[in-house]
């Protein structure tokens, strides 16, 4: 779950360590808050170590820890969603995400999520 699995064989992370840590964290490129997640994951990595189980480890999981997913969603919940996390509002990796989405869309399908994506005519 959430590479866990993974994280718990390896070593703890140097705070300066970035491409490490990159395989488990979001990086920002602020100094302070990229370490301040390097150390959030070695306490999760150090509660895994001691045998504490995985779902309830997981509560200590830093904000910023990658998660992979399968995602199944209709053409309505679709638009939807590009309409709420392409806006300038959204936070930036969200918009990202949307952006990649209506990118991998096929492009005989993309007329009917157009007008959902900002910045797209």
């Amino acid at each position: 779950r959430y590479t866990l699995k993974e994280l718990k064989k390896i070593e703890p992370f140097l705070e300066v360590d970035y491409e490490e840590a990159s395989k488990f964290i979001v990086l920002t490129g602020n100094a302070d808050v990229d370490s301040a997640s390097i150390k959030a994951l070695n306490n999760l990595q150090g509660l895994l170590k001691q045998g504490i189980s995985n779902d309830i480890a997981k509560y200590a999981l830093p904000e910023s820890y990658k998660t992979e997913l399968t995602w199944t969603v209709n053409a309505r919940s679709l638009q939807n969603f590009l309409s709420l996390r392409s806006s300038k509002s959204a936070l930036w990796e969200i918009r990202d995400l949307a952006a990649m989405l209506y990118s991998t869309l096929p492009s005989e399908h993309k007329y009917l999520f157009r007008e959902c994506v900002e910045g797209e005519e």
